[in-house]
């Protein structure tokens, strides 16, 4: 696709209107080491379970309090990165964690790469391992010995006992590397990339069965796989781009999916072809894809750009199987299918919802998201964390956290509060409200911030309007007539975001003189209403 200028690119986006927050500060933990070298903390996700508690997935090189309180509890790791799970009350109390033990040899680690709560609140982690790992947290042994770097897939109680685990151990020519889980009525989706060279295949059934996957050539290749609770294997497919870095089910166990592709690659794992070839030999693509609760393909796509690096780095199903997916970018890319409208990015992240592989709308800015019962979205930004409609109206913004994010994750509890996690990397304040709380910064090695806050009203589209408000002609020239609002006025937007007519309501419809506007995209606003619909003034 040709891509535009960077005013095109704005033709598409969701303008963002001023909102005050609503959201007030709870508690937070920022989780360093208390060793005196500088080792490495890291979070890999977050999620809620039972009775509201919060689950943090993370990685320590050394030994980081997991407690907030005065009370001292520390992963005693010895020199490895290891993988850990620690809960927290609702209150942000201590109330368990548990630990992933490797041997100490040369290159041995453990590493979570990312972690779900499934429906009956048990705790599902999926990740890397190279050496002799322990699995199993209590008093029981349950080691694997890998061959060179070995994925593995493990279920756990909500009190960190072990249910189970599956690796996928291979020669130092192939590997295979899960980077994201998810559960959805019993069924778990594992997606991530395997490596092989045109020599050898890689076997993605971890249990006494094989599924054999190869390539005629060296390289990548992303997967999905789905497993019983049990963890016995159902089914996999290859070759789904080269990265899937998250993915999603669905009630009807469909799934989404979004990554990196690289260089030449078929989307469709069954016997059809759907090629797309990257942007840049170099570097990746941005890719969403829909597929079925059996593997078989649905839709696709996939953008970027030819000297710049793009990539999807979280998606999620709401209930209507609308996608929603966010992304990174280093250069203009284009998230339409239909039409050369391109995103221009000037703060390296968006967030995009397609509906039947259509894009509905877009927006800058957006690391990680989660949907909530009405499909409200909290998105994760430079912004801060933004709550957003169905339909891309912002109805608050809190700016805590506006720092580069370092493996930022959200998650919601059923009790209002919105549990933030990500990378810390100097002193910040976490209050979004008038006041101050700066968390405590560990120079002497990497660490993470946990955040709890409380959603104070929840936004709510008013649906019969949403549906009937309607703007015609759409394209229109003259003039438009707005028909089934409560507004009593309304404000029309170009596409830089400038108000450029405001006009009182007339009774059921209003009409508005548009003749002396250039031609483009605008977006109208009901002012006391959460909608915004787009119209085209043609000349």
């Amino acid at each position: 696709m040709k891509l535009k200028s960077g005013f095109a690119a704005a033709l598409l986006l969701v303008y963002v209107f001023p909102t005050i927050a609503q959201v007030n500060y709870d508690w937070h933990h920022v989780t360093g080491d208390t060793a005196t070298s500088a080792y490495a903390n890291g979070i890999a996700g977050i999620d809620v379970g039972d009775s509201n508690f919060v689950y943090v997935a993370a990685n320590s090189q050394g030994n980081p309090d997991l407690d907030p309180g005065p009370g001292f509890v520390t992963v005693l790791n010895p020199v490895n990165t290891e993988g850990y799970i620690s809960v927290y009350t609702t209150t942000g109390a201590y109330a368990r964690s548990w630990c992933l033990s490797t041997v100490v040899a040369p290159g041995a680690f453990s590493q979570i790469e990312d972690m779900c709560i499934a429906g009956n609140g048990d705790v599902i982690i999926t990740g890397v391992f190279n050496g002799t790992t322990d699995f199993d947290a209590g008093a029981g042994v349950n080691s694997v010995t890998s061959t060179g770097n070995s994925g593995f897939v493990a279920r756990y109680t909500k009190y960190g006992q072990l249910l189970w685990v599956r690796t996928f151990l291979y020669a130092m020519n192939a590997s295979v590397t899960p980077f994201c889980v998810s559960e959805a009525a019993g069924e778990i989706t594992l997606g991530g990339t395997f490596y092989v060279t045109s020599q050898t295949s890689v076997d993605l059934d971890p249990g006494a069965g094989t599924a054999m996957h190869n390539s005629a050539t060296t390289g990548f290749f992303g997967f999905l796989i789905r497993l019983d609770q049990n963890g016995i294997y159902s089914w996999s497919t290859g070759h789904i781009g080269k990265l899937v870095f998250e993915c999603d089910m669905n009630a009807q166990g469909e799934i989404a999916c979004t990554g990196q592709a690289f260089g030449s690659v078929d989307f469709d794992p069954g016997a059809g072809t759907v090629p797309y070839t990257a942007s840049h030999t170099l570097f990746g693509d941005f890719f969403v894809a829909h597929y079925s609760s059996t593997g078989a393909y649905i839709w696709h796509f996939a953008s970027g750009h030819v000297v710049a690096e793009s990539s999807g780095t979280s998606v999620r199903f709401d209930q209507a199987g609308n996608i929603y997916v966010t992304g990174m970018c280093a250069g203009l890319v284009d998230l339409d299918p239909s039409q050369t409208i391109v995103y221009n990015n000037s703060v390296g992240s968006f967030l995009a919802k397609y509906s039947g592989g259509a894009l509905s709308w877009s927006r800058s800015g957006g690391e990680n998201m989660v949907l909530d019962a009405a499909d409200n979205v909290y998105l994760l930004s430079i912004y801060g964390t933004t709550c957003l409609s169905p339909s891309g109206v912002q109805y608050w913004n809190a700016p805590v956290a506006a720092q580069e994010y370092v493996g930022a994750c959200v998650a919601l509890s059923s009790n209002g509060k919105i549990h933030l996690a990500w990378g810390h990397v100097t002193s910040e304040d976490v209050d979004p409200g008038a006041g101050v709380i700066s968390t405590t910064w560990y120079p002497t090695g990497t660490s993470y911030i946990v955040l709890s806050l409380v959603h104070l009203s929840t936004g709510t589209e008013n649906e019969s309007t949403e549906t009937q408000v309607d703007v015609y002609p759409n394209p229109a020239s003259q003039f438009i007539i707005i028909t089934g609002s409560n507004s009593n006025a309304f404000v029309i937007y170009n596409s830089a975001g400038q108000q450029v007519r405001s006009q009182a309501a007339t009774g059921t419809q209003t009409r508005m003189t548009i003749s002396d506007l250039p031609a483009g995209v605008y977006f109208l606003h009901g002012t006391n209403e959460a909608y915004i619909r787009s119209f085209t003034v043609t000349r």
